[in-house]
């Protein structure tokens, strides 16, 4: 089911992959493009996501939205206290359609989990 989630997502144009990432840096499950290296994606993704939460440690939120600009591509991700939801991108992308995928998508897979 994951797996279907991950393919719902890779069809937003200008997506490379997406990857769910479990909160110690571990791919739970990816769907990447062949030239990306999802166990490097996935430490890097977990490791951003765990500095972040530890700075806002005051605040309690149940989702951290983080979006990353290169001049290569980009990386979104989402947050949560299960999993991390995250997708690579080309430059050309629109981010509200993929803020809104991964808002909706991640409730999913934490059913799931």
């Amino acid at each position: 089911m994951i797996e279907e989630i991950l393919d719902e997502i890779n069809k937003i144009p200008s997506i490379r992959g997406s990857v769910v990432i479990g909160k110690d840096g571990i791919p739970i499950k990816s769907n990447l493009m062949s030239d990306i290296d999802e166990t490097k994606v996935a430490a890097m993704i977990a490791t951003m996501s765990r500095d972040i939460e530890n700075s806002l440690r005051q605040k309690t939120t149940e989702h951290i939205f983080v979006s990353i600009y290169t001049t290569d591509g980009n990386i979104f991700f989402v947050s949560t206290k299960e999993c991390i939801l995250a997708v690579v991108t080309g430059k050309n992308i629109n981010v509200g359609s993929i803020r809104i995928a991964l808002t909706k998508q991640i409730k999913k897979i934490i059913n799931l989990l």
